[in-house]
């Protein structure tokens, strides 16, 4: 579980990177929305990321964000920059993150308003709070030179229900995009359910949901072919279809290979706007940064067939006795073409 310490750093990273990557984000946001039609008010953002690991254990992320707000936030959304809510499965306790813009409020409406929305929660999923840490952070932006001051809570909430927290999940996702992986049955297989509430770079406050898993899934041998099925990893039937308001829907899949050995994709099915890239013994298959999926398509498969080999692996190369018999070949060509050539010309003499 993250630190507090942690929690800063994301949101420091994610101001600096926001101002950083918008001039290129604006533009693939502008060309999708304008392709799709859509009102600029309402963005969604969606994500699929599988971890492969050298042990042949899995990781799967599931995120997206949601039109609908998990409970009323309209009294304590003044100055809130970001609240998070991890739940573990095996383990019912949530860790619980806010963070409010002290450029906006005053420190004492800060903790009000983070009393205030802890409470909300516990009306929501049960149990009862404790204040880990609280403490108040400032810095500047290196870009802009703009002070920004925030005031960070980390409660811990135990003796919550779990019931409640898998009921809020599957009532607030939406009924299209990647979020239809998680239904009523694998929701129990989670490792860890996320609730994240933020306000955006338009002032909007966001509502996002997020499904992690980690479980054994490989027996990895050199010799041996695999084949990773996203859509067999929650049971899912399908077809999956991309959210129809999503200005960018985003599939990450990262292959480690165990030591000594590397994978070798023998066959694949998956949207074309996805590429791969190797870097020493994995594989990143993509569409990152910017080739967005096309809103509302549909793919009825998703998988991808590998082999273990080792490192040494090499395709299979021509021997020398075959590569001189080709030679003799193509010479033997070369000179048949020149005796009809040479016919030719002397029969029209």
């Amino acid at each position: 579980m993250r630190t507090l310490d942690k929690f800063n750093l994301g949101i420091v990273i994610l101001i600096l990177s926001s101002s950083f990557l918008s001039h290129n984000a604006n533009n693939v946001i502008c060309k999708t929305l304008d392709k799709i039609n859509i009102d600029k008010r309402f963005l969604y953002y969606e994500e699929i990321h599988v971890e492969v690991y050298a042990n042949g254990s899995i990781s799967v992320w599931v995120e997206s964000l949601v039109k609908s707000s998990f409970f009323n936030t309209s009294d304590v959304s003044v100055g809130l920059e970001i609240s998070e809510i991890r739940v573990k499965r095996t383990n019912p306790v949530a860790h619980l993150f806010i963070s409010y813009n002290l450029n906006i409020i005053s420190s004492e409406e800060a903790d009000m308003y983070a009393d205030k929305l802890s409470e909300k929660w516990i009306s929501t999923i049960n149990g009862h709070k404790t204040l880990l840490e609280k403490k108040q952070t400032s810095f500047a932006s290196p870009l802009s030179g703009k002070i920004y001051n925030y005031k960070e809570y980390h409660y811990i909430l135990n003796g919550i229900s779990f019931e409640k927290v898998k009921n809020l999940f599957i009532k607030s996702k939406d009924n299209c995009g990647f979020l239809d992986l998680i239904n009523g049955d694998n929701i129990e297989k989670c490792t860890e359910l996320r609730f994240e509430i933020s306000r955006d770079e338009a002032g909007l406050i966001r509502y996002k949901l997020t499904f992690y898993r980690h479980f054994p899934y490989f027996n990895f041998k050199v010799g041996n072919t695999y084949v990773l099925d996203l859509l067999s990893l929650f049971n899912f039937t399908g077809p999956l279809r991309i959210n129809s308001k999503s200005f960018f829907s985003l599939i990450d899949i990262i292959l480690h290979a165990p030591y000594n050995s590397k994978f070798v994709i023998v066959e694949a099915k998956m949207p074309s706007e996805l590429q791969s890239k190797r870097s020493g013994s994995w594989i990143e298959i993509t569409n990152g940064p910017v080739r967005n999926l096309n809103p509302n398509e549909v793919f009825k498969e998703f998988y991808i067939k590998f082999k273990v080999v080792e490192s040494g692996f090499k395709l299979p190369s021509f021997s020398p006795l075959t590569q001189f018999l080709g030679v003799i070949l193509i010479a033997i060509s070369i000179v048949i073409l020149l005796v009809i050539y040479y016919l030719t010309i002397t029969k029209n003499k």
